[in-house]
């Protein structure tokens, strides 16, 4: 959902930065193009490659803009820059390269070695503001984890504004930087410091005023079904996160400026959903576990006026999307005589309609319901509300009695038709649980239900009595994201009055900036969630969250392989145990699995659940890739030197080839302890120099340590791979 208001608010900035007439070339603005060009050839590297050039032009509530574009003739390099038209400063910059490393190969360089690069590029390109920025303790996201993240936070008065900064990103391969971006607001006026509340007093005035929440929570994981399961959690509303640094109030009624705002209805898109053949789908029927096709259409007809005379054009049995396994009938009705589209899914389990969007087919348009013109509403909102409780009653049942209206907005958008959106919350053993939920969108001039969408997880409710408390989840929160000062853009009012003016859609103009004492949850809000049986922090797909930098192993200084068991830590390869690596321990076959499989993933590989051993998840990855067989595991035997060049041979993925033996004349002098189906296992490992001993033995029966294994993990992940292996 995040990512979705993301995207809304970058499409709303993108059709504001619309030029005048007089700006549509760029004129009468400080900077010309030729200055702009001349700006960014000095201070950045161009690719001689890229000989294609081309330019634009924008103007819009962030300022006025040059575009500047080099791309190479077959488009596999290109490089964006932005610059101020105003004051010639480069704001962006975006450097792509096509076929460069796999996302999820260890970098070459650490962070702490690329970090010059990125201190340099900030001096050079915002000398004046370098004063006054300090880089983030800890390390920047970045989509690629070979890639490094840095972002330097504006200081003021010695306070952090985080709006403004800088954020570079430099690949950890080749030292190349990758991104660049400046965010600044030249005009801001600062409280002044002086008066403020130390922060003890601030912090006791915040423990009076703010109690984190408990509610239900089910992770959106469709990658891993186990973890949908509702989890009972404490969460803080996005008010609650400060208080004024002067009076130590609780932010009530002021919301933050350019925050992303908005959530549009409809049927969830059907992305990942997996069509049955005709054949398979007469199969499924013809077993009789399914609802037919039929009765899934009799469902809709029932349920919806609009459907009933209309012509049903398509039908298909589809498995996955929102519904996980759950097996659902798409339909698709058309209504010529009021030219309508209606899109319904029903359960082929249950039979029960769980999405329902109602649509003009004028113009091809998705658009709900339409009259000859536009006219105005004739309910209002308790007449929508009653409505949109009559249409649940028949189609929610049994779920109306846990539903709870949490909104009935009115939406006057540019629709032909305004209409309600009728929201219904789930509570379970008076709890809310706002993952689930029931709603209903009702004409506001015809009175008819126009879409319908239910989120409603079938499972058991861990009760509120297994939670902590309240108390003892607010020092989790505070010990997990601090409470220091900062300043902030706000403004007063509820989201929806802030963003509503199209003046000032994202409330910049009226914003002031104000002083005060917050937590900095990462990532935005609502970024994680307190398990309050845990009392640990989880994601929005259940998994647990690192809110501290861990630190570094209290075991691995006498190591000699301590560096590569850093930058296996650093990225996140590796975790140990209570703080301990035992570097000098055997390492166990799951270990090493797990190991390998951390090392190639571009996201962390997800926990076992429902009681299944640790490495399950981990064991069945590396099966599906072809690195291990299911007769080869046994997860505590220790690595032996030959079973690990076996594993890092087909992790590279030369199984194919090294399962050749009679290719392969091995050189080292206890080459007749290598079996024969191994000696291209054996020697791919000693070419590609993946063993980190010295030496002219190869020794397949040594038992390799923890901390050798660490070392072979990094030169595997720094080895050459072929061409169709990821």
């Amino acid at each position: 959902m995040r990512r979705f208001r993301l995207v809304l608010f970058l499409c709303g900035l993108f059709s504001l930065m619309v030029a005048a007439p007089a700006l549509a070339q760029g004129e009468n603005v400080p900077v010309s193009l030729e200055q702009a060009i001349r700006t960014a050839r000095a201070n950045l590297s161009i690719p001689p490659e890229c000989t294609v050039f081309n330019s634009g032009f924008e103007q819009g509530p962030l300022g006025s803009f040059w575009q500047l574009n080099w791309l190479s003739p077959r488009g596999l390099r290109n490089v964006s820059v932005n610059v101020d038209a105003c004051t010639g400063e480069i704001v962006s910059f975006h450097s792509f390269r096509a076929g460069g490393e796999p996302a999820g190969r260890l970098p070459r360089y650490s962070r702490e070695e690329v970090r010059p690069v990125a201190e340099a590029l900030v001096k050079r390109l915002a000398p004046q503001k370098w004063g006054v920025l300090r880089l983030e303790a800890a390390p920047g996201r970045s989509w690629d984890a070979a890639q490094h993240a840095f972002i330097y936070v504006r200081y003021v008065n010695g306070i952090p504004f985080p709006e403004n900064g800088v954020r570079v990103v430099v690949d950890g391969n080749t030292k190349e930087v990758i991104e660049y971006t400046l965010s600044w607001t030249a005009d801001a006026v600062f409280p002044a410091a002086k008066g403020m509340l130390p922060r003890e007093e601030a912090l006791r005035r915040y423990r009076e005023q703010v109690q984190p929440h408990l509610q239900y929570f089910v992770p959106v994981a469709p990658e891993n079904p186990e973890r949908q399961r509702p989890y009972l959690v404490y969460s803080l509303e996005p008010e609650e996160l400060a208080v004024d640094a002067f009076t130590g109030k609780v932010l009530t009624g002021m919301t933050p400026a350019a925050t992303p705002f908005g959530e549009m209805f409809g049927v969830p898109g059907g992305g990942g959903e997996r069509a049955f053949s005709p054949a398979e789908q007469r199969e499924i029927e013809a077993v009789g576990e399914l609802l037919p096709a039929a009765k899934a259409v009799a469902v809709v007809r029932e349920l919806v006026p609009q459907a009933a005379a209309a012509d049903l054009d398509r039908s298909s049995l589809n498995v996955g999307g929102p519904w996980q396994e759950e097996k659902v009938w798409q339909l698709s009705f058309s209504n010529k005589d009021r030219g309508l589209r209606i899109d319904a899914v029903v359960s082929a389990v249950t039979g029960e309609l769980l999405h329902l969007y109602v649509m003009s087919t004028e113009n091809e348009e998705p658009r709900p319901v339409v009259a000859a013109k536009r006219q105005e509403a004739k309910l209002d909102r308790e007449e929508a509300r009653r409505i949109a409780e009559e249409f649940l009653k028949k189609a929610a049942p049994a779920l109306l009695p846990e539903a709870r209206c949490a909104q009935c907005e009115f939406f006057a958008l540019p629709y032909p038709n305004p209409a309600y959106h009728c929201v219904y919350q789930r509570y379970v053993n008076g709890l809310p649980c706002p993952s689930n939920s029931l709603s209903v969108q009702v004409d506001a001039v015809t009175g008819e239900v126009i879409g319908y969408s239910r989120q409603w997880v079938r499972a058991v409710f861990p009760p509120p009595a297994e939670a902590i408390t309240p108390a003892a989840a607010l020092e989790r929160y505070l010990d997990a994201f601090g409470f220091e000062p900062r300043y902030i853009r706000l403004v007063a009012g509820t989201p929806r009055e802030v963003f509503s003016d199209p003046d000032d859609p994202f409330g910049w103009k009226k914003a002031e900036i104000r002083l005060v004492y917050a937590l900095k949850l990462p990532g935005g809000y609502p970024a994680v969630w307190l398990d309050a049986q845990s009392g640990e922090f989880i994601d929005y797909e259940g998994n647990p969250v690192a809110v501290k930098p861990a630190p570094a192993f209290s075991d691995v200084a006498g190591s000699r392989f301590a560096q590569e068991i850093g930058l296996l830590k650093e990225a996140g390869v590796v975790k140990g145990c209570q703080g301990r690596f035992r570097p000098r321990d055997p390492v166990t076959q799951a270990e090493l699995v797990a190991m390998i499989v951390a090392a190639q993933s571009p996201v962390a590989v997800p926990q076992a659940a429902g009681g299944a051993p640790w490495y399950s998840e981990a064991y069945e990855q590396a099966r599906l890739r072809g690195i291990i067989e299911a007769k080869e595991i046994a997860p505590d035997r220790p690595v032996q030197r030959l079973e690990l060049a076996r594993l890092l041979v087909r992790g590279l993925g030369y199984r194919q080839v090294a399962e050749l033996p009679e290719l392969y004349r091995l050189p080292f002098a206890d080459a007749a302890g290598v079996p024969l189906a191994d000696r291209g296992y054996a020697a791919l490992a000693w070419g590609l120099r993946l063993f980190p001993w010295p030496g002219g033995d190869f020794g397949p029966a040594a038992v390799v340590k923890r901390e050798e294994a660490a070392a072979a993990i990094v030169r595997f992940l720094r080895a050459p791979r072929p061409c169709n292996a990821g």
